[in-house]
């Protein structure tokens, strides 16, 4: 293919984005690792805040953490962070096997915009979003593994397939839900 640089005798890897790299199947399942235990800290915090947000009468004050939540706040924050430098690197990988991405709206979250004490409080994230998480993460370490396994020695080089095309009432909801 022009304009990609393969392979020479000294086994360096391929520059080439439309192939995949002997190793690159093992750092994916690392990744993905590191990926799921990211995703449970972050989903851990989320719990753990509206826990301790619901357990006193509160108004809502946008903007305004109380001294009780500071804790809570900065372990959400330190887990949103380090969710955050992971999802490119996942939002590639959900491209790379046609999978849809869940990581934007589980990053738009608004923690304590009702108050507790409401008859309607429900959690920042919804069980929905949740099972499209787990749903996601199992799909990838599926294909993953496919992957692994295709790539033995012998097997045809694994090209990266293009995600279907989508509409674009699809694509609108995708964002959204």
């Amino acid at each position: 293919m022009p304009g990609c640089n393969t392979a020479s005798d000294d086994d360096t890897l391929s520059l080439c984005p439309f192939t995949l790299a002997p190793e690159a199947g093992v750092r994916d399942s690392v990744f993905l690792t590191e990926l799921r235990a990211a995703v449970d800290r972050y989903l851990e915090s989320i719990d753990a805040w509206e826990q301790a947000h619901a357990k006193y009468y509160r108004l809502v004050v946008a903007g305004q953490v109380s001294a009780d939540m500071k804790p809570f706040q900065e372990s959400y924050v330190a887990a949103r962070r380090e969710l955050e430098a992971l999802v490119p690197q996942a939002t590639r990988l959900c491209r790379k096997y046609g999978l849809r991405e869940p990581w934007p709206s589980i990053l738009r979250v608004q923690l304590g915009a009702a108050p507790p004490q409401g008859s309607t409080y429900t959690s920042a994230l919804s069980r929905g979003e949740r099972a499209l998480v787990t749903n996601c993460l199992l799909d990838l370490e599926a294909r993953i593994v496919e992957a692994e396994h295709s790539g033995e020695p012998g097997a045809e080089t694994h090209v990266a397939k293009q995600p279907e095309k989508q509409g674009l009432l699809s694509r609108i909801l995708d964002w959204f839900v």
